[in-house]
């Protein structure tokens, strides 16, 4: 099984603050543009601290619905987010979510339990076979996950505390009329009709580099991606 030293884990955590910093000062010098730190890099990042915290056996990278194991045999399946919603994969065994801060690196356990509830209660996005679920609800899930049911730390991590005021201010300006996500798409206001999830309302989306327009629900304007560039 592969470790990782304190003073690796503490390197890493410098480097990721480094990166913020180097994001930070691009987007300071091309104004409008977003330097996003997401995808393999980020998801990375997750891995090595769940060897770190947990002593979690990797798989192959890109390995399907789990990507490791836990010192006592439970397949884990690990994720890290910056947003207010996860991806959940497939539905996993175990399932161990960080949430990395924007602006400072810090990495912190939102939910560590089984997977199931969590993928059930997780809502489809588009075609795909991912479900997305609030960094909320899954804070309120993890509450109910009895002690016995965890993956057990090796070494201590700090618990999320979600900071409700900042999410509903975070909610609300998304669905403010001319808001444009990191993907480039523009809102152009509400329509009115119910949406497809429970609660959410149809708003008009339009892609700044294609111009296509299309509809989204409220709770998935900060994610959307343009449907017509995506089929090219």
């Amino acid at each position: 099984m592969e470790t990782y030293s304190k003073e690796m884990i503490e390197e890493a955590k410098d480097k990721i603050k480094l990166l913020i910093d180097i994001v930070h000062n691009l987007e300071d010098v091309f104004k409008g543009r977003h330097f996003t730190l997401d995808g393999h890099l980020v998801g990375s990042i997750g891995e090595v601290m769940a060897v770190y915290y947990y002593g979690i056996s990797l798989y192959e990278a890109s390995a399907p619905v789990h990507d490791g194991k836990s010192p006592d045999g439970r397949e884990v399946q690990i994720k890290i987010t910056q947003a207010d919603s996860i991806l959940i994969g497939d539905s996993p065994d175990y399932l161990i979510a960080f949430h990395m801060d924007r602006e400072t690196g810090d990495i912190e356990e939102i939910y560590n339990g089984p997977g199931a509830v969590p993928f059930t209660k997780a809502y489809h996005y588009q075609k795909h076979n991912n479900r997305y679920m609030r960094v909320s609800m899954l804070c309120k899930e993890d509450k109910k996950v009895v002690e016995s049911e965890r993956i057990p730390m090796l070494h201590k991590i700090k618990k999320y505390q979600i900071n409700l005021q900042k999410a509903r201010n975070i909610n609300k300006k998304t669905t403010i009329t001319g808001y444009i996500n990191k993907n480039q798409q523009k809102n152009l206001g509400i329509i009115g009709n119910k949406g497809t999830l429970k609660g959410q309302r149809l708003y008009k989306m339009c892609c700044m580099n294609c111009g296509f327009e299309y509809e989204a629900n409220g709770c998935d304007i900060w994610l959307r991606r343009c449907p017509s560039c995506q089929n090219k």
